[in-house]
């Protein structure tokens, strides 16, 4: 499947994952993702009028989305999952919002575009931190003589 990478390629990742550079790990994709997402949220709500979050409201998701990204930064399975499942949630709302109001066909393809976004990156991060995982494991483990 598109943006899902191979066994292999997670397993490379894991394996030289102290030498590469900030850009190629799949978990500072995903980081910048939901910062690219927050600061969306945070100048498109103003436009959308009556339809739009409150102030309040986006300052609220903004604090758990940051606070749930400074886990993801740190390898919290638990977080990418949540984050992932949250926005997920927040897509799936926005097309039967879409639905509802009978709005072009791009918003909704949007919709669906971001969710398998982050979907994608939630699966690749969660599956790179499971296999550092089970590599630091690996190298913990008292070797017997």
């Amino acid at each position: 499947m598109y943006l899902i990478d191979s066994k292999e390629k997670i397993q490379e990742e894991a394996n030289d994952y102290e030498n590469l550079a900030i850009k190629n790990k799949t978990k500072n994709g995903y980081v910048f993702f939901i910062i690219f997402i927050l600061i969306i949220n945070y100048f498109t709500h103003g436009f959308l009028g009556e339809f739009a979050l409150s102030k309040s409201e986006v300052l609220v998701s903004s604090i758990v989305y940051f606070i749930l990204a400074i886990f993801i930064y740190f390898h919290h399975r638990w977080a990418m999952a949540i984050w992932a499942f949250m926005f997920i949630v927040d897509k799936m709302y926005m097309i039967f919002f879409i639905a509802s109001l009978s709005i072009s066909s791009g918003a909704f393809l949007m919709q669906i575009f971001f969710g398998y976004i982050a979907f994608a990156l939630a699966f690749n991060s969660i599956r790179v931190a499971t296999s550092l995982k089970r590599i630091k494991k690996l190298n913990e483990t008292p070797k017997n003589s």
